[in-house]
């Protein structure tokens, strides 16, 4: 039979799991109640104290108490710091409880960032990146600004947040059309018909997507999710060039050319047409355009009736197509 553990093996063994629950914000002795833990050195009332102290705080860097609900958030963590002050054993039902807990505010703290980049897209899709503030990100979210900075350092990194969801679904979207098919030739149309599919189903994040050259000059580098944009971007692209370099390896497309090459050249491509799309699409849905169009007062000139009545999405394929038979091993070989 295995030795019994101490009053003293239990708090040591308990410890980091309770200092994991408390949130930072609970009070500011946090750290050294965590460093000290200690049935004859701890007391109770110094942690109550503390309790009382951010129930009843207006500090707007605590923004839980701005909502009265301090002291209820804490108080599970409290009956645990009570179990390990006294050197009871944890059950594992209330370490499941405290457990439970900590992912329950992991999941709202997901969702209020979900919520605040809902908002903060509708602002920038309206204003722009530039020209949008934390102020009207904190409003439209319903939030006080010192609250939108606890979960993020800045408009920088909202915008980072964002974009990386706008090429995550770009991503996604390339993924689910390309498995569809199983030739690489395929695969490489599917390129084009992901694109028309973004911007026809997300054309919020297409416009985004469109308006990041109007970052150029932001600090993005140095913030702590600059590593997982870079990842996600460098996963679009790697999905793009995946069916090119297995056409090359079939000898589908010249090997005198890079998958990167020819990844480039048909995205930019396509991506050109498509803002010459876009544009169309907005002359035609602006409310000015359609009144004077209803009331015949419009004027096109031939060019105009032409470009407005043009198949886009057809040229769009199309393209598709020239660009990639461009690169077949029938085409002269490059200089």
């Amino acid at each position: 039979m295995g030795s019994q553990l101490s009053q003293q093996d239990v708090i040591c063994k308990n410890r980091e799991l309770i200092c994991k629950s408390l949130d930072p914000f609970i009070c500011n002795n946090r750290e050294p109640i965590c460093k000290n833990l200690d049935p004859n050195r701890v007391q109770k009332c110094h942690l109550q104290k503390s309790v009382s102290q951010f129930a009843n705080s207006t500090d707007p860097l605590y923004p839980e108490a701005e909502s009265g609900r301090g002291a209820k958030k804490i108080l599970t963590q409290m009956t645990a710091v009570k179990i390990l002050t006294s050197g009871q054993s944890m059950s594992e039902g209330k370490r499941r409880r405290i457990m439970g807990i900590q992912e329950r505010k992991e999941r709202e703290k997901e969702q209020r960032k979900s919520v605040i980049m809902d908002c903060a897209t509708k602002i920038f899709l309206a204003k722009g990146f530039v020209n949008s503030s934390m102020e009207e990100i904190a409003e439209c979210s319903e939030l006080s600004k010192a609250t939108l900075y606890v979960y993020f350092k800045n408009k920088e990194e909202i915008i980072l947040n964002v974009m990386s969801g706008v090429i995550c679904k770009l991503t996604e979207l390339l993924e689910t059309s390309m498995s569809g098919v199983e030739s690489a030739h395929d695969k490489i149309s599917m390129i084009v018909e992901a694109y028309i599919g973004f911007y026809s189903e997300f054309n919020a994040q297409y416009e985004l997507l469109s308006s990041q050259e109007t970052t150029a000059g932001m600090d993005f580098v140095s913030l702590e999710g600059y590593q997982d944009y870079v990842s996600q971007y460098n996963k679009f692209w790697e999905t793009l060039c995946a069916p090119i370099k297995v056409a090359l390896e079939e000898g589908i497309l010249r090997k005198d050319y890079s998958a990167v090459e020819i990844a480039i050249t048909l995205w930019s491509s396509i991506k050109g047409l498509m803002q010459n799309l876009d544009k169309v699409v907005k002359t035609q849905n602006c409310p000015d355009y359609q009144k004077m169009v209803k009331q015949k007062t419009l004027v096109l000139s031939e060019f105009q009736m032409q470009l407005y009545a043009l198949e886009y999405k057809n040229m769009l394929r199309h393209l598709s197509e020239a660009v990639i038979k461009s690169f077949k091993p029938n085409q002269q070989k490059r200089g």
